[in-house]
């Protein structure tokens, strides 16, 4: 039996009052005794900071709203823990998904990054037509899914401030890039929640960023090739 490692959650969080506190409770469910929660409350204008301060085992940072790579590496520089691992505050965590995820780090030395798979739902504000069901995703490129060591995240680098979206994508190119070693399980570890503000549909002016993301990506493996 290995003892518990100090393990940061990092959780950005932008005008979602209405969902903050169920992303928390997905974190205190898990069971594991060992945590430091960390709320980044990205200039929020919906209360959610005072949502984040009902927690007494949360700390809540507020900064201006500099964006969720900014807000995701703030929480970072305050983590006190060796592992690592991000929530974004409208989605949840499946119940098992830090031990599963800690219990493998520690089985599989040699792995760097230890992800999982995501189911999405749709949250009331962007019910789905009658019988139509959300998309399935991978954990590749969703930054909730996945556990690593913070001196991991550090080789790679920060997340980059200039992205408004895509900045996991980018970072977990640039982990690839490296020759990080991924391990990912099988079974939900991560619930991604479809409403009618998620980043992707209030954020459509920076749908560009994408296309720099994927211009970087494609540079690095010509570079490696």
């Amino acid at each position: 039996m290995y003892t518990q490692e100090l393990l940061s959650v990092v959780i950005p969080v932008f005008n979602a009052k209405s969902f903050l506190g169920d992303a928390i409770q997905s974190v205190c469910r898990q069971g594991y005794s060992r945590l430091d929660i960390i709320v980044i409350d990205d200039g929020s204008t919906d209360g959610s900071g005072e949502v984040a301060s009902r927690f007494p085992n949360v700390r809540c940072l507020r900064q201006a709203n500099l964006g969720i790579a900014a807000a995701r590496n703030a929480g970072v520089k305050a983590a006190r823990g060796s592992l690592l691992a991000f929530l974004d505050a409208d989605d949840e965590w499946a119940p098992d998904k830090i031990s599963r995820q800690v219990d493998t780090l520690a089985r599989m030395p040699h792995v760097d990054i230890v992800a999982g798979q995501v189911e999405q739902f749709f949250d009331a504000s962007a019910a789905a037509p009658a019988g139509q069901q959300p998309p399935p995703l991978s954990g590749a490129y969703t930054a909730g899914a996945m556990l690593l060591r913070r001196t991991t995240f550090l080789q790679v680098g920060w997340f980059n401030t200039e992205l408004r979206v895509g900045e996991f994508i980018d970072w977990h190119s640039r982990a690839k890039a490296l020759g990080l070693k991924e391990h990912s399980l099988h079974g939900v570890v991560l619930r991604r929640r479809i409403h009618a503000n998620n980043s992707g549909i209030r954020l459509r002016e920076s749908q560009k960023d994408y296309l720099s993301v994927i211009k970087a990506h494609l540079d690095r493996q010509r570079n490696a090739a």
